[in-house]
């Protein structure tokens, strides 16, 4: 997955200049690679632009199961890979959103992701989160009391609903 941060550059195609933007958008609405390959054209590389700042991706533990992890990180765009225990980056997206899923991963396995900040200026450096475990395949959840859900919040002109859900934990627990 290399190959999308090598072309996230400002460069040319058909006297068009784009920026590492663009180029995420396009990637981010793509499916495959042969997609993600065609969101660059006929790019000539100049050089990949890293910017000397930070990513600021500070990412926390959101919710995790046996094949996923939600993690919550700052706002903002941003080119994400993951990595297993052995040490490979892949699974590479474009994020711009303050929670990102990853599923379709190992019961009881660790994942560390590297995040880059992606602005008109260029792309960030890297910075890697800690390591967060998918649970325990047959793992029993933790008996719940009560479930109680506070009122609902929508922004104007949004399509989305916020509510805060809370768990009170058994007896026990």
């Amino acid at each position: 997955m290399y190959f999308i941060v090598w072309f996230l550059f400002i460069g040319r195609i058909s006297g068009e200049i784009f920026n590492p933007i663009k180029i995420a958008e396009c990637i981010n609405n793509c499916n495959d690679s042969l997609c993600q390959n065609n969101c660059y054209g006929n790019f000539y590389p100049q050089g990949l632009k890293i910017i000397f700042a930070s990513a600021d991706f500070n990412a926390t533990l959101h919710c995790k199961d046996i094949n996923l992890l939600s993690i919550s990180h700052n706002p903002g765009l941003f080119f994400i890979e993951q990595s297993a225990a052995n040490g490979t980056w892949n699974n590479a997206r474009v994020i711009n959103e303050k929670i990102s899923l990853f599923d379709n991963l190992l019961p009881g396995s660790n994942y560390r992701y590297r995040a880059r900040r992606i602005t008109e200026d260029g792309i960030s450096e890297p910075e890697i989160t800690d390591w967060f475990t998918t649970t325990e395949l047959n793992t029993e959840p933790e008996q719940v009391k009560e479930i109680s859900v506070n009122a609902g919040i929508v922004e104007k002109n949004s399509t989305h609903l916020q509510a805060d859900i809370t768990l009170t934990p058994g007896e026990g627990n």
